[in-house]
């Protein structure tokens, strides 16, 4: 029985411990003075296929990735110290070697500080699917609305955290997913071929849908266009 009771009285310290040090983290995020007043941006990111750029603001900025990173980048997000909670250790670790849709938080002196990172986008990634129940620290490749009431989000402004029903691609969240709650479809279910329509190559257009149309495949769709639909795994 003590070993039993000492694993479980080590697990509880752990836990609590991990606990003190998230609270620890965001009060100093929260007393942390920002340089700009409160007249600051909020974070601000573009994008393009193979890179994105982050406007950071004076403080810190919570952000993510929607790219495999290239090693120059992971060197330049190194620099940054960008911190993320890691559920081995149970404690917040510095790391440039993000994973794709995975947040961190940057700190920065001054208003006006740019990162630009670059790498490739993935393959068939579903940023949904790759949520687990509970808590994820986690952010989206594209902008997605949340329609579901078994996924909150809370994002964060610069100056404190807010609930929000829109993830945008590049910005960082906490994420949680009540067991059992259905998650919403990957942009690419539904691909789309115009067979009314020839491109210079001789193709056809290609679309992508992640839900039928609000109207229902109308004649439209019947008459003019090919609809394949991507089954899940198993």
């Amino acid at each position: 029985m003590l070993p039993k009771y000492q694993e479980h009285t080590q697990r509880v310290q752990s836990n609590f411990k991990f606990l003190l040090c998230c609270i620890v983290i965001l009060m100093i995020m929260i007393l942390s003075p920002s340089r700009g007043g409160d007249t600051t941006r909020g974070l601000q990111v573009t994008h393009s296929d193979n890179t994105t750029t982050y406007q950071l603001t004076a403080g810190w900025n919570l952000i993510s990735t929607y790219l495999k990173l290239d090693v120059a980048s992971k060197a330049r997000l190194q620099d940054k110290c960008p911190m993320t909670p890691d559920v081995k250790s149970k404690a917040y670790t510095v790391s440039g070697d993000l994973v794709v849709s995975q947040a961190c938080w940057i700190h920065c002196q001054a208003e006006g500080e740019t990162l630009e990172l670059s790498g490739d986008p993935p393959e068939n990634f579903d940023f949904f699917a790759s949520l687990q129940p509970g808590w994820n620290f986690a952010g989206p490749l594209t902008d997605r609305p949340l329609n579901d009431d078994g996924i909150i989000a809370w994002g964060w402004n610069g100056r404190h955290f807010y609930p929000t029903d829109t993830l945008l691609a590049g910005h960082g969240y906490w994420i949680y997913l009540l067991d059992g709650c259905v998650r919403p479809p990957a942009e690419d279910t539904y691909l789309v071929i115009d067979l009314s329509a020839v491109n210079s190559d001789g193709s056809y257009p290609v679309s992508y849908l992640s839900a039928p149309p609000e109207g229902g495949w109308t004649d439209e769709y019947k008459t003019t266009k090919l609809v394949l639909r991507k089954l899940p795994a198993g």
